[in-house]
């Protein structure tokens, strides 16, 4: 991929903002500033008139590696620009609003595909231990259902290392998932019940 590289004038947050069209820059903010796979960049402008503006995924070096928006016109309002990720690799990115070739103001944020990883119930009450492992982790739980579930277990690059099937049954169930043959470090193990997503917890082995 050919990046392009924004030009380093950088104006900080301290400092508002008045463009061409004479409306003025209050903020930008981006959150949640540490994200999975998708964040939402909030910005404000105020006065009159209308102008356009870009705005950007950059690496830290201000090469863009996405493109939100480009010769978007604004005005007077508050806009929201939903940024997805999901392809990305784990690291540390800019958001960029720009106009022209300057920086108007970037917030740097982190895509970390184990941050806010929290168990998400749908008809279960799931645990896994022990957690930390070292060849074996279980995974007990209630079921009010009786039918198959799938597993998958990533390393925080999203890469599927193992997966599964488990017959579940209704009431008490306890899943025992061998990890010999994946190295030491910390994993993300999920569940789903069809195409749903029902279940997600961070797993460490050791």
């Amino acid at each position: 991929m050919i990046m392009k590289k924004l030009s380093i004038v950088i104006i900080h947050v301290l400092f508002i903002v008045t463009l061409q069209g004479q409306i003025t820059l209050n903020y930008l903010n981006v959150s949640p500033n540490t994200f999975v796979t998708r964040t939402l960049a909030t910005y404000s402008f105020s006065g009159a008139g209308t102008d356009t503006i870009g705005v950007f995924v950059t690496d830290m070096g201000f090469n863009v590696v996405k493109t939100i928006k480009i010769n978007f016109v604004v005005s007077q309002g508050l806009y929201q620009d939903s940024i997805i990720m999901d392809n990305f690799a784990n690291g540390q990115y800019r958001v960029a609003l720009t106009h022209g070739t300057t920086i108007l103001q970037s917030v740097a944020v982190i895509k970390d595909i184990s941050a806010n990883i929290q168990e998400i119930k749908n008809g279960f009450s799931i645990k896994i231990f022990p957690n930390p492992h070292s060849t074996q982790f279980n995974v007990g739980f209630d079921s009010d259902f009786d039918g198959n579930l799938s597993y998958k277990v990533t390393n925080i690059f999203g890469q599927e290392v193992l997966k599964g099937i488990h017959k579940a049954n209704f009431g008490k169930n306890v899943l025992k998932v061998p990890s010999t043959d994946i190295s030491n470090g910390v994993y993300i193990f999920i569940i789903f019940n069809g195409s749903n997503q029902v279940f997600t917890q961070k797993l460490i082995k050791e």
